[in-house]
């Protein structure tokens, strides 16, 4: 069903939520780790993946990208946005990518940081978790409140 019965206001809040976590997923995320850049081949050689790990995460990235947009899947890919955040999340804290790594562009060999990573990571999470809260576990999200009331109604007595 979609979720059309959200309140005004909280409809349009996730909408503009939706609209930055499908920017940031297709344009920073799938796009650099499907044309295969070299920061995200320097990311994923790092923390033990691979080109391999980094086309199937662009992949994922950019399914996050399209679904959160949907009206019937836009929970969906909410969910797998969390997921996917998780997995950059913890490949900071738990390797030697670290929360500020650096990376040597090839053309310069200069030292290039990028403290922004981790709190982009830490951000992201957060938006596809509203989205989620919204779209999915948000009372009006599970559909039209006013047919659910009279769902619960006792029936008529019929005479």
């Amino acid at each position: 069903m979609a979720n059309t019965s959200l309140p005004k206001k909280l409809n349009i809040t996730s909408w503009i939520m939706q609209g930055l976590v499908a920017i940031v997923f297709i344009a920073m995320g799938a796009i650099p780790k499907l044309t295969g850049q070299y920061m995200p081949e320097q990311i994923f050689e790092q923390v033990g993946l691979g080109s391999a790990g980094m086309y199937a995460t662009g992949v994922a990235e950019l399914a996050v990208g399209i679904l959160i947009l949907l009206p019937k899947t836009n929970w969906i890919g909410a969910a797998l946005g969390v997921l996917v955040m998780l997995g950059a999340i913890g490949s900071h804290l738990f390797t030697d990518l670290g929360i500020s790594p650096v990376f040597i562009n090839p053309e310069t060999q200069a030292e290039e940081p990028m403290p922004i990573l981790f709190p982009m990571a830490l951000l992201m999470m957060g938006l596809c978790l509203g989205v989620f809260a919204l779209r999915k576990l948000h009372p009006a999200s599970a559909g039209d409140s006013a047919a659910v009331i009279e769902a619960d109604a006792p029936a008529p007595d019929a005479e």
